[in-house]
């Protein structure tokens, strides 16, 4: 679980970081909309007048006798297909296409659900969700690190005077207690 506390601290970092770059970008792209106004409402029309020719050149009918109609221009023959897609539907179940046939997941999940079909395998499976400011965790998970290396340096220092899990018997709350006497402090409270 340390590494999962370490990468929320690290997401954390990188999402303050990065909304700090953002900032700094938005700011930039901000100032230079602001300094070339003129230019970028000249690019705007500019696109509006290519985009209604273009439009223009999409629409005309082409036979497709010529395939270059003119420089610049190619005209290509693709296939489509129409139909009505009930008609589609009934003719894909009467001869027994049923690999045409396609299933709204979404729909039938929701009336499997009501409806606790034999075939059907309800059950739940956990979903992260990162919170979106990270800065909270980051601090409790900084205070709770800090405090687990207290506790270590403190379990270390014990351990070096001879007690700890591999004394002989178990260290009396006194010994505990006298050791930190010793030191001249209070033992830290959790």
């Amino acid at each position: 679980m340390d590494d999962l506390r370490q990468l929320v601290q690290q997401l954390a970092e990188a999402r303050c970081q990065y909304e700090q770059d953002r900032e700094v970008i938005d700011k930039l792209e901000a100032d230079f909309k602001l300094d070339h106004e003129d230019l970028l409402q000249a690019m705007a029309q500019t696109k509006t007048i290519r985009d209604d020719i273009e439009g223009e050149i999409r629409a005309r009918q082409y036979s497709g006798a010529d395939k270059a109609p003119a420089p610049g221009l190619t005209v290509r023959m693709i296939s489509t297909v129409s139909y009505t897609p009930s008609t589609a539907l009934g003719w894909a179940v009467e001869n027994q296409h049923h690999n045409l046939l396609t299933l709204n997941a979404k729909a039938f999940e929701q009336v499997a659900k009501g409806l606790r079909l034999d075939f059907v395998i309800i059950g739940a499976v956990p979903q992260v969700t990162i919170a979106r400011d990270l800065a909270p965790a980051a601090a409790q998970i900084s205070t709770e690190m800090a405090a687990q290396r207290t506790v270590d340096a403190q379990s270390e220092v014990l351990r070096v005077a001879g007690y700890g899990p591999c004394t002989e018997g178990l260290v009396g709350i006194q010994d505990v207690m006298g050791f930190f006497e010793a030191a001249g402090r209070e033992p830290e409270k959790s």
